[in-house]
């Protein structure tokens, strides 16, 4: 979230890439679970 943070404070309002290294046996379930996370970071960075 400290990354979202900085983001905001220095007024990014571009695109950003996301790389995930995934594992486990339901890879579609792990995806999901990475990009909710980093949807709540971004969230609470916005305040």
């Amino acid at each position: 979230m400290a990354g979202c943070k900085a983001l905001r404070d220095i007024g990014f309002t571009g695109y950003m890439a996301y790389e995930c290294g995934i594992s486990g046996d339901d890879k579609d379930a792990a995806l999901k679970r990475s990009l909710e996370y980093m949807r709540e970071c971004i969230r609470k960075a916005q305040g």
